[in-house]
Protein backbone atom coordinates (compact mmCIF):
# COMPACT_ATOMS: atom_id res chain seq x y z
CA UNK A 1 0.00 0.00 0.00
CA UNK A 2 1.20 3.29 -0.79
CA UNK A 3 0.55 7.36 -0.17
CA UNK A 4 0.97 9.78 -2.28
CA UNK A 5 2.84 13.07 -0.51
CA UNK A 6 1.86 16.75 -2.23
CA UNK A 7 4.80 16.46 -4.40
CA UNK A 8 3.44 13.69 -5.94
CA UNK A 9 6.11 11.21 -5.17
CA UNK A 10 4.64 7.85 -3.51
CA UNK A 11 6.35 6.76 -0.37
CA UNK A 12 5.42 3.70 1.58
CA UNK A 13 2.05 3.71 4.29
CA UNK A 14 2.93 3.10 7.52
CA UNK A 15 6.41 3.79 7.00
CA UNK A 16 8.99 3.22 10.26
CA UNK A 17 8.80 6.07 12.40
CA UNK A 18 12.64 7.68 14.21
CA UNK A 19 13.08 9.40 16.58
CA UNK A 20 11.35 13.09 17.36
CA UNK A 21 14.54 14.89 16.43
CA UNK A 22 12.89 14.93 13.04
CA UNK A 23 10.11 15.66 10.96
CA UNK A 24 9.37 11.81 9.72
CA UNK A 25 5.69 13.34 8.46
CA UNK A 26 6.99 16.20 6.72
CA UNK A 27 4.59 15.80 3.60
CA UNK A 28 1.96 13.53 4.75
CA UNK A 29 -2.23 14.14 4.01
CA UNK A 30 -1.83 18.00 3.69
CA UNK A 31 0.32 20.12 6.48
CA UNK A 32 -1.03 24.01 7.73
CA UNK A 33 1.21 26.04 9.91
CA UNK A 34 -0.08 29.46 10.68
CA UNK A 35 2.07 32.72 10.72
CA UNK A 36 1.01 36.07 12.96
CA UNK A 37 0.47 38.21 9.72
CA UNK A 38 -1.70 35.16 7.64
CA UNK A 39 -5.68 35.45 7.94
CA UNK A 40 -7.17 31.47 8.09
CA UNK A 41 -9.26 31.45 5.23
CA UNK A 42 -12.66 29.66 4.85
CA UNK A 43 -12.50 26.23 2.91
CA UNK A 44 -14.51 25.39 -0.20
CA UNK A 45 -17.29 22.91 -0.07
CA UNK A 46 -16.21 20.65 -2.17
CA UNK A 47 -11.79 20.58 -0.39
CA UNK A 48 -12.58 17.27 1.23
CA UNK A 49 -8.66 16.84 2.69
CA UNK A 50 -7.75 16.96 5.86
CA UNK A 51 -5.07 19.11 6.97
CA UNK A 52 -2.30 19.34 9.70
CA UNK A 53 -2.59 22.57 11.78
CA UNK A 54 0.60 23.20 13.63
CA UNK A 55 0.94 24.91 16.47
CA UNK A 56 2.33 28.76 16.87
CA UNK A 57 4.88 27.92 19.09
CA UNK A 58 6.85 24.00 18.40
CA UNK A 59 8.75 22.90 21.34
CA UNK A 60 12.10 21.74 20.46
CA UNK A 61 13.42 19.42 18.23
CA UNK A 62 15.18 17.17 20.15
CA UNK A 63 12.32 16.24 22.47
CA UNK A 64 10.10 13.22 21.67
CA UNK A 65 7.35 13.30 19.42
CA UNK A 66 4.43 11.12 18.64
CA UNK A 67 1.11 10.67 17.19
CA UNK A 68 -1.84 9.17 18.38
CA UNK A 69 -4.56 8.73 16.63
CA UNK A 70 -8.60 8.11 17.96
CA UNK A 71 -11.24 6.36 15.99
CA UNK A 72 -14.57 4.64 15.91
CA UNK A 73 -14.50 2.30 13.11
CA UNK A 74 -18.02 1.50 13.18
CA UNK A 75 -18.17 -2.44 14.27
CA UNK A 76 -19.26 -4.37 11.24
CA UNK A 77 -22.11 -5.79 13.74
CA UNK A 78 -23.59 -2.53 14.03
CA UNK A 79 -23.67 -1.55 10.53
CA UNK A 80 -25.58 -4.48 9.46
CA UNK A 81 -27.99 -3.78 12.96
CA UNK A 82 -28.65 -0.32 12.50
CA UNK A 83 -28.57 0.01 8.71
CA UNK A 84 -32.44 0.32 8.01
CA UNK A 85 -32.40 3.48 10.90
CA UNK A 86 -29.06 5.35 10.30
CA UNK A 87 -27.39 3.94 7.11
CA UNK A 88 -30.29 2.93 4.83
CA UNK A 89 -29.53 5.85 2.05
CA UNK A 90 -25.71 4.78 1.39
CA UNK A 91 -25.29 1.63 -0.65
CA UNK A 92 -24.43 -1.29 0.88
CA UNK A 93 -20.86 -1.76 -1.01
CA UNK A 94 -19.63 1.47 0.66
CA UNK A 95 -21.04 -0.26 3.92
CA UNK A 96 -19.84 -4.19 3.28
CA UNK A 97 -17.02 -4.66 5.58
CA UNK A 98 -14.28 -5.74 3.27
CA UNK A 99 -14.36 -2.44 1.32
CA UNK A 100 -14.58 -0.29 4.39
CA UNK A 101 -11.47 -1.95 5.98
CA UNK A 102 -9.57 -0.82 2.40
CA UNK A 103 -10.86 2.58 3.65
CA UNK A 104 -9.48 2.39 6.93
CA UNK A 105 -6.63 1.05 6.66
CA UNK A 106 -5.24 3.36 3.58
CA UNK A 107 -6.90 6.44 5.77
CA UNK A 108 -4.95 5.13 8.86
CA UNK A 109 -1.49 5.07 7.03
CA UNK A 110 -1.78 8.40 6.03
CA UNK A 111 -1.90 10.27 9.18
CA UNK A 112 1.18 7.61 10.12
CA UNK A 113 0.35 7.17 13.70
CA UNK A 114 2.85 5.93 16.49
CA UNK A 115 -0.13 4.77 18.56
CA UNK A 116 -4.08 3.74 17.90
CA UNK A 117 -6.85 4.13 20.15
CA UNK A 118 -9.85 2.15 18.33
CA UNK A 119 -13.00 2.15 19.15
CA UNK A 120 -16.05 -0.40 17.82
CA UNK A 121 -13.74 -3.15 16.54
CA UNK A 122 -15.20 -6.67 15.89
CA UNK A 123 -12.72 -7.91 13.68
CA UNK A 124 -9.73 -7.62 15.33
CA UNK A 125 -7.88 -10.49 14.37
CA UNK A 126 -8.57 -9.10 10.35
CA UNK A 127 -7.24 -6.22 11.34
CA UNK A 128 -4.00 -7.22 13.93
CA UNK A 129 -3.19 -9.10 10.85
CA UNK A 130 -2.92 -6.15 8.57
CA UNK A 131 -1.45 -3.87 11.34
CA UNK A 132 1.20 -6.81 12.28
CA UNK A 133 2.91 -6.88 8.85
CA UNK A 134 3.20 -2.80 8.88
CA UNK A 135 4.90 -2.70 12.47
CA UNK A 136 2.50 -2.65 15.09
CA UNK A 137 1.24 -4.59 17.93
CA UNK A 138 -2.02 -4.11 19.81
CA UNK A 139 -4.13 -5.37 22.58
CA UNK A 140 -7.86 -6.09 22.87
CA UNK A 141 -10.94 -5.93 24.97
CA UNK A 142 -13.93 -7.13 24.48
CA UNK A 143 -17.34 -5.61 25.78
CA UNK A 144 -18.97 -7.82 28.62
CA UNK A 145 -22.61 -8.96 27.85
CA UNK A 146 -23.84 -9.71 24.57
CA UNK A 147 -22.14 -7.24 22.60
CA UNK A 148 -19.50 -8.65 20.43
CA UNK A 149 -17.29 -5.72 19.62
CA UNK A 150 -14.65 -3.63 21.86
CA UNK A 151 -11.59 -1.16 22.02
CA UNK A 152 -8.22 -2.15 20.60
CA UNK A 153 -4.79 -0.01 20.51
CA UNK A 154 -1.99 -0.77 18.68
CA UNK A 155 1.36 0.76 18.70
CA UNK A 156 4.66 0.77 16.53
CA UNK A 157 6.88 -1.93 18.58
CA UNK A 158 10.13 -0.10 16.69
CA UNK A 159 8.89 3.07 18.98
CA UNK A 160 6.79 1.87 22.58
CA UNK A 161 7.32 -1.23 25.03
CA UNK A 162 4.64 -1.96 26.79
CA UNK A 163 5.14 -2.21 30.62
CA UNK A 164 1.84 -2.94 31.80
CA UNK A 165 -1.63 -2.74 30.84
CA UNK A 166 -5.22 -3.28 32.54
CA UNK A 167 -8.28 -3.67 31.24
CA UNK A 168 -11.10 -2.02 32.64
CA UNK A 169 -14.91 -3.53 32.34
CA UNK A 170 -17.53 -1.49 33.83
CA UNK A 171 -19.96 -4.00 34.66
CA UNK A 172 -17.61 -4.96 37.68
CA UNK A 173 -18.45 -1.32 38.77
CA UNK A 174 -22.51 -2.60 37.72
CA UNK A 175 -22.09 0.61 35.12
CA UNK A 176 -23.24 -1.38 31.94
CA UNK A 177 -21.11 -3.34 29.55
CA UNK A 178 -19.02 -0.60 27.87
CA UNK A 179 -15.10 -1.14 28.48
CA UNK A 180 -11.41 0.73 28.72
CA UNK A 181 -7.84 0.04 28.18
CA UNK A 182 -5.53 1.91 30.18
CA UNK A 183 -1.62 0.99 28.63
CA UNK A 184 2.04 2.85 29.80
CA UNK A 185 4.10 2.74 26.83
CA UNK A 186 7.63 3.38 27.01
CA UNK A 187 9.19 5.04 24.11
CA UNK A 188 12.38 3.22 23.32
CA UNK A 189 14.75 6.15 21.62
CA UNK A 190 17.84 8.17 22.09
CA UNK A 191 16.12 10.84 24.26
CA UNK A 192 15.14 8.15 26.76
CA UNK A 193 18.71 7.75 27.90
CA UNK A 194 20.08 6.75 31.51
CA UNK A 195 22.44 6.99 33.37
CA UNK A 196 23.41 3.69 35.35
CA UNK A 197 24.39 3.91 39.14
CA UNK A 198 28.19 2.86 37.76
CA UNK A 199 27.76 6.10 35.19
CA UNK A 200 27.26 3.64 32.34
CA UNK A 201 24.67 4.54 29.86
CA UNK A 202 22.10 2.31 27.90
CA UNK A 203 19.10 1.87 25.94
CA UNK A 204 18.08 -1.81 25.93
CA UNK A 205 17.96 -2.35 29.23
CA UNK A 206 17.04 1.60 30.03
CA UNK A 207 12.97 0.25 31.28
CA UNK A 208 12.06 2.84 33.78
CA UNK A 209 10.86 0.90 37.08
CA UNK A 210 7.59 1.70 39.19
CA UNK A 211 7.74 4.93 41.13
CA UNK A 212 10.95 6.11 38.87
CA UNK A 213 10.56 10.20 38.45
CA UNK A 214 13.01 10.70 35.62
CA UNK A 215 11.91 12.70 33.48
CA UNK A 216 14.47 11.46 30.77
CA UNK A 217 11.81 8.00 31.45
CA UNK A 218 9.37 9.12 29.02
CA UNK A 219 6.48 6.91 29.81
CA UNK A 220 2.89 7.77 28.67
CA UNK A 221 -0.13 6.01 30.35
CA UNK A 222 -3.03 5.60 27.31
CA UNK A 223 -6.50 5.13 27.49
CA UNK A 224 -8.91 4.29 25.10
CA UNK A 225 -13.05 3.81 25.90
CA UNK A 226 -15.81 4.31 24.25
CA UNK A 227 -18.59 5.53 26.83
CA UNK A 228 -22.41 4.30 26.79
CA UNK A 229 -24.59 5.69 24.12
CA UNK A 230 -27.79 6.05 26.13
CA UNK A 231 -28.71 9.71 26.24
CA UNK A 232 -30.29 9.05 29.16
CA UNK A 233 -28.21 7.65 31.81
CA UNK A 234 -25.85 10.32 32.62
CA UNK A 235 -25.23 9.07 35.20
CA UNK A 236 -23.82 5.86 34.35
CA UNK A 237 -22.03 8.18 31.59
CA UNK A 238 -19.99 9.79 34.46
CA UNK A 239 -19.69 6.51 36.30
CA UNK A 240 -17.51 4.97 33.84
CA UNK A 241 -15.29 8.56 33.14
CA UNK A 242 -15.07 8.46 36.68
CA UNK A 243 -13.82 4.95 36.94
CA UNK A 244 -11.57 5.38 33.90
CA UNK A 245 -10.02 8.72 35.13
CA UNK A 246 -9.35 6.99 38.82
CA UNK A 247 -7.60 4.10 37.40
CA UNK A 248 -5.63 6.25 34.96
CA UNK A 249 -4.83 8.98 37.76
CA UNK A 250 -3.43 5.85 40.24
CA UNK A 251 -0.88 4.44 37.03
CA UNK A 252 0.26 7.88 36.58
CA UNK A 253 1.41 7.58 40.11
CA UNK A 254 2.51 4.24 40.43
CA UNK A 255 4.79 5.21 36.97
CA UNK A 256 6.07 8.62 38.76
CA UNK A 257 3.53 10.86 37.72
CA UNK A 258 3.63 9.93 34.12
CA UNK A 259 1.90 12.26 31.59
CA UNK A 260 -1.65 10.60 30.53
CA UNK A 261 -3.18 10.84 27.37
CA UNK A 262 -6.79 9.73 27.17
CA UNK A 263 -8.87 8.89 23.67
CA UNK A 264 -12.16 7.55 22.59
CA UNK A 265 -16.06 8.00 21.66
CA UNK A 266 -17.34 9.77 24.90
CA UNK A 267 -20.94 9.92 23.44
CA UNK A 268 -21.45 13.75 24.64
CA UNK A 269 -20.87 16.91 23.00
CA UNK A 270 -18.55 20.07 24.18
CA UNK A 271 -21.42 21.49 25.44
CA UNK A 272 -22.23 19.02 27.77
CA UNK A 273 -21.92 18.43 31.41
CA UNK A 274 -19.78 15.38 30.85
CA UNK A 275 -17.10 17.68 28.71
CA UNK A 276 -17.32 20.05 31.77
CA UNK A 277 -16.67 17.59 33.89
CA UNK A 278 -13.68 16.11 32.34
CA UNK A 279 -12.13 19.44 31.52
CA UNK A 280 -13.30 21.30 35.01
CA UNK A 281 -12.27 18.21 37.21
CA UNK A 282 -15.39 17.88 39.04
CA UNK A 283 -19.45 18.13 38.46
CA UNK A 284 -22.19 19.01 41.43
CA UNK A 285 -24.99 17.05 39.96
CA UNK A 286 -27.50 19.25 41.88
CA UNK A 287 -29.23 21.66 38.28
CA UNK A 288 -28.46 18.85 36.08
CA UNK A 289 -30.56 16.22 34.62
CA UNK A 290 -29.06 12.88 34.40
CA UNK A 291 -30.64 12.92 31.00
CA UNK A 292 -29.41 15.98 29.45
CA UNK A 293 -25.51 15.10 31.20
CA UNK A 294 -23.91 14.08 28.00
CA UNK A 295 -25.70 16.93 25.68
CA UNK A 296 -26.88 14.99 22.74
CA UNK A 297 -30.36 15.91 23.43
CA UNK A 298 -31.63 18.53 21.32
CA UNK A 299 -31.20 22.08 22.21
CA UNK A 300 -28.57 21.58 24.30
CA UNK A 301 -25.95 23.59 22.61
CA UNK A 302 -28.49 26.33 22.87
CA UNK A 303 -29.37 26.55 26.39
CA UNK A 304 -25.50 26.08 27.67
CA UNK A 305 -24.97 29.51 25.35
CA UNK A 306 -27.86 31.62 26.78
CA UNK A 307 -26.22 30.22 30.18
CA UNK A 308 -24.33 33.87 31.63
CA UNK A 309 -22.02 31.62 34.06
CA UNK A 310 -21.08 29.49 31.53
CA UNK A 311 -19.97 32.47 28.83
CA UNK A 312 -18.22 33.78 32.18
CA UNK A 313 -16.13 31.26 32.63
CA UNK A 314 -15.74 29.79 28.93
CA UNK A 315 -12.11 31.17 28.40
CA UNK A 316 -11.32 28.82 31.45
CA UNK A 317 -13.31 25.83 30.46
CA UNK A 318 -11.49 26.30 27.25
CA UNK A 319 -8.16 25.00 28.59
CA UNK A 320 -9.87 22.84 30.93
CA UNK A 321 -9.31 24.50 34.17
CA UNK A 322 -11.30 24.26 37.16
CA UNK A 323 -14.68 25.62 36.22
CA UNK A 324 -16.81 25.59 39.38
CA UNK A 325 -15.42 25.75 42.44
CA UNK A 326 -14.27 23.69 44.99
CA UNK A 327 -17.67 23.23 46.55
CA UNK A 328 -18.88 22.86 43.23
CA UNK A 329 -22.38 24.81 43.20
CA UNK A 330 -22.77 25.88 40.25
CA UNK A 331 -24.82 29.12 39.05
CA UNK A 332 -26.48 28.72 35.59
CA UNK A 333 -29.01 30.70 33.79
CA UNK A 334 -32.10 28.41 33.33
CA UNK A 335 -31.39 25.24 35.24
CA UNK A 336 -32.79 25.10 38.70
CA UNK A 337 -30.54 24.77 41.55
CA UNK A 338 -33.29 23.82 44.26
CA UNK A 339 -31.01 21.57 47.08
CA UNK A 340 -34.51 20.52 49.04
CA UNK A 341 -33.73 20.69 52.70
CA UNK A 342 -29.85 22.31 52.34
CA UNK A 343 -29.31 26.36 52.08
CA UNK A 344 -26.51 27.76 49.31
CA UNK A 345 -24.49 30.53 50.70
CA UNK A 346 -23.57 31.92 47.47
CA UNK A 347 -20.44 34.79 47.26
CA UNK A 348 -20.90 37.36 44.33
CA UNK A 349 -17.95 39.57 43.73
CA UNK A 350 -19.52 41.66 40.82
CA UNK A 351 -17.04 43.98 38.50
CA UNK A 352 -17.57 47.25 40.61
CA UNK A 353 -15.64 44.71 43.12
CA UNK A 354 -18.55 44.94 45.61
CA UNK A 355 -19.66 41.56 47.57
CA UNK A 356 -22.37 40.07 48.93
CA UNK A 357 -23.84 37.40 50.36
CA UNK A 358 -26.93 35.84 49.53
CA UNK A 359 -28.51 32.74 51.14
CA UNK A 360 -31.51 30.85 50.09
CA UNK A 361 -33.27 27.67 50.28
CA UNK A 362 -35.48 25.77 47.82
CA UNK A 363 -35.45 28.70 45.44
CA UNK A 364 -33.61 29.16 41.80
CA UNK A 365 -30.41 31.19 42.68
CA UNK A 366 -29.85 32.52 39.53
CA UNK A 367 -33.33 34.93 40.83
CA UNK A 368 -31.15 36.60 43.13
CA UNK A 369 -28.90 37.83 40.95
CA UNK A 370 -31.04 38.98 38.20
CA UNK A 371 -29.41 42.04 36.34
CA UNK A 372 -25.72 41.47 38.47
CA UNK A 373 -22.07 41.66 36.45
CA UNK A 374 -20.38 39.36 37.78
CA UNK A 375 -16.73 38.58 37.26
CA UNK A 376 -16.68 35.77 40.12
CA UNK A 377 -18.75 33.20 42.00
CA UNK A 378 -17.89 31.18 44.74
CA UNK A 379 -20.05 29.08 47.19
CA UNK A 380 -20.54 26.58 49.85
CA UNK A 381 -22.85 24.63 51.42
CA UNK A 382 -24.32 24.23 54.43
CA UNK A 383 -26.56 21.46 55.75
CA UNK A 384 -28.87 21.48 57.65
CA UNK A 385 -30.66 17.99 57.62
CA UNK A 386 -27.74 16.07 58.01
CA UNK A 387 -30.16 13.06 58.75
CA UNK A 388 -31.62 12.98 55.84
CA UNK A 389 -30.32 10.66 52.69
CA UNK A 390 -28.24 13.28 50.73
CA UNK A 391 -30.19 11.66 47.78
CA UNK A 392 -33.15 13.44 48.76
CA UNK A 393 -31.52 16.79 48.14
CA UNK A 394 -30.57 16.68 44.98
CA UNK A 395 -33.51 16.85 42.42
CA UNK A 396 -33.93 14.17 39.73
CA UNK A 397 -31.30 11.80 41.18
CA UNK A 398 -31.84 8.75 43.69
CA UNK A 399 -29.54 7.19 45.55
CA UNK A 400 -28.67 4.34 42.77
CA UNK A 401 -28.07 7.49 40.49
CA UNK A 402 -25.76 9.20 42.57
CA UNK A 403 -23.56 5.87 43.38
CA UNK A 404 -23.56 4.98 39.59
CA UNK A 405 -22.41 8.54 39.13
CA UNK A 406 -20.34 9.53 42.48
CA UNK A 407 -19.27 6.55 43.67
CA UNK A 408 -21.21 7.20 46.94
CA UNK A 409 -24.93 7.18 47.37
CA UNK A 410 -24.54 10.43 49.91
CA UNK A 411 -22.38 12.37 47.82
CA UNK A 412 -23.92 14.84 44.74
CA UNK A 413 -20.09 16.12 43.17
CA UNK A 414 -18.38 13.78 41.17
CA UNK A 415 -14.50 14.41 40.96
CA UNK A 416 -11.35 13.19 39.43
CA UNK A 417 -7.77 14.03 40.25
CA UNK A 418 -6.48 14.45 36.70
CA UNK A 419 -5.87 18.24 35.32
CA UNK A 420 -7.08 17.46 31.29
CA UNK A 421 -7.43 19.22 28.23
CA UNK A 422 -8.71 18.97 25.07
CA UNK A 423 -6.12 18.52 22.34
CA UNK A 424 -8.48 20.25 19.36
CA UNK A 425 -8.92 23.36 21.45
CA UNK A 426 -4.99 24.41 21.93
CA UNK A 427 -4.90 24.55 17.98
CA UNK A 428 -6.44 27.63 15.81
CA UNK A 429 -8.81 25.96 13.47
CA UNK A 430 -10.15 26.73 9.89
CA UNK A 431 -13.86 28.53 9.67
CA UNK A 432 -16.61 25.93 8.85
CA UNK A 433 -14.71 22.94 10.36
CA UNK A 434 -14.31 24.09 14.44
CA UNK A 435 -16.80 25.58 17.18
CA UNK A 436 -15.36 28.25 19.74
CA UNK A 437 -13.91 26.29 21.98
CA UNK A 438 -11.26 24.40 19.38
CA UNK A 439 -13.33 21.67 19.12
CA UNK A 440 -14.77 20.27 15.97
CA UNK A 441 -18.25 20.66 14.47
CA UNK A 442 -18.42 17.20 13.86
CA UNK A 443 -16.60 14.32 14.20
CA UNK A 444 -19.92 11.61 13.73
CA UNK A 445 -22.74 12.24 11.02
CA UNK A 446 -25.57 9.56 10.40
CA UNK A 447 -29.05 10.02 9.89
CA UNK A 448 -30.14 10.67 13.98
CA UNK A 449 -26.96 12.93 14.77
CA UNK A 450 -24.20 14.79 13.54
CA UNK A 451 -22.11 16.86 15.87
CA UNK A 452 -18.61 15.92 18.45
CA UNK A 453 -18.83 13.56 20.54
CA UNK A 454 -14.90 11.89 19.94
CA UNK A 455 -11.83 13.71 22.36
CA UNK A 456 -8.29 13.13 22.81
CA UNK A 457 -8.02 14.46 26.31
CA UNK A 458 -3.63 15.13 27.61
CA UNK A 459 -2.48 16.63 31.04
CA UNK A 460 0.33 19.58 30.94
CA UNK A 461 3.30 17.04 30.58
CA UNK A 462 2.31 16.63 26.70
CA UNK A 463 2.26 19.34 24.80
CA UNK A 464 0.00 19.14 21.62
CA UNK A 465 2.23 19.95 18.71
CA UNK A 466 -0.66 20.14 15.90
CA UNK A 467 -3.74 18.52 15.45
CA UNK A 468 -5.28 16.50 12.19
CA UNK A 469 -8.41 19.13 11.14
CA UNK A 470 -12.17 17.39 11.21
CA UNK A 471 -13.74 18.39 7.89
CA UNK A 472 -16.14 20.91 7.62
CA UNK A 473 -19.93 20.86 7.86
CA UNK A 474 -20.09 22.26 4.07
CA UNK A 475 -18.26 19.17 2.65
CA UNK A 476 -20.04 16.50 4.77
CA UNK A 477 -23.44 18.19 3.24
CA UNK A 478 -22.78 16.74 0.07
CA UNK A 479 -22.00 12.94 0.95
CA UNK A 480 -24.81 13.08 3.27
CA UNK A 481 -23.58 11.07 6.23
CA UNK A 482 -21.02 8.81 6.95
CA UNK A 483 -19.54 6.40 5.99
CA UNK A 484 -18.90 7.47 2.16
CA UNK A 485 -16.90 6.22 -0.88
CA UNK A 486 -13.64 7.77 0.57
CA UNK A 487 -14.51 7.29 4.31
CA UNK A 488 -14.66 4.25 6.00
CA UNK A 489 -16.90 4.49 9.45
CA UNK A 490 -19.40 6.87 10.50
CA UNK A 491 -16.59 8.46 12.77
CA UNK A 492 -14.04 10.98 11.54
CA UNK A 493 -10.67 9.85 12.94
CA UNK A 494 -8.82 12.23 15.55
CA UNK A 495 -5.20 12.74 15.46
CA UNK A 496 -2.86 14.65 17.43
CA UNK A 497 1.32 15.16 17.83
CA UNK A 498 2.40 15.15 21.09
CA UNK A 499 5.62 15.92 22.68
CA UNK A 500 6.76 15.00 26.19
CA UNK A 501 7.03 18.46 27.74
CA UNK A 502 10.45 20.45 27.40
CA UNK A 503 10.55 20.70 31.46
CA UNK A 504 7.97 18.74 33.49
CA UNK A 505 8.78 20.56 36.54
CA UNK A 506 7.16 23.92 34.52
CA UNK A 507 3.58 22.04 34.65
CA UNK A 508 2.20 24.06 37.39
CA UNK A 509 3.58 27.29 35.97
CA UNK A 510 2.02 26.14 32.37
CA UNK A 511 -0.99 25.46 34.40
CA UNK A 512 -1.19 28.67 35.78
CA UNK A 513 -0.74 30.60 32.85
CA UNK A 514 -3.64 28.46 30.99
CA UNK A 515 -6.10 29.16 33.38
CA UNK A 516 -5.30 32.86 33.53
CA UNK A 517 -6.25 32.78 29.90
CA UNK A 518 -2.86 34.06 28.98
CA UNK A 519 -1.33 31.56 26.44
CA UNK A 520 -4.65 31.29 24.54
CA UNK A 521 -4.35 29.75 21.02
CA UNK A 522 -7.87 29.84 19.45
CA UNK A 523 -9.23 32.53 18.80
CA UNK A 524 -13.45 32.79 17.97
CA UNK A 525 -14.20 33.22 14.18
Amino acid sequence: MAARDNDGSSKSCFAGSSSGSSNRFRGRGRSESYDEERSVKPRSSRDDYRYWLNARSNPPKDHERFIIVSYNILADVNARAHWDELYWHIPPFIMDWDARKKKLLRELALWSPDIMCLQEVDHYEDLNEELESKGYVGVYTSRTGASTDGCAMFWRKNRFELLEEECIKFNEFNLRDNVAQLCVLWTKSKTSEWRDTDGSEGLDDAKPTIGSRDPKNNCVVVGNTHLLFNPKRGDVKLGQARVLLEKAHAISEKWGNAPVAIAGDFNSTPWSALYRFMSCSQLDLAGHDRRNISGQEEGAKERFKTNAYSREVSKYERFGSACESSQGVEISGEEDLVLGTESSIVSIKTNDSKESTIITRETNLTTEITGQKFSKVTSTRVSIAKSLPHAKRVRGWDQSELMAATGASDLSVVQHKLDLRSAYSEIEGKPGSRDERGEPFVTTFHKKFRGTVDYIWHTDDLVTVRVLDTLPTSVLQHCKGLPSKKWGSDHLALACEFCFAPNRNNCSIQKTKRESGQNSLFRNF
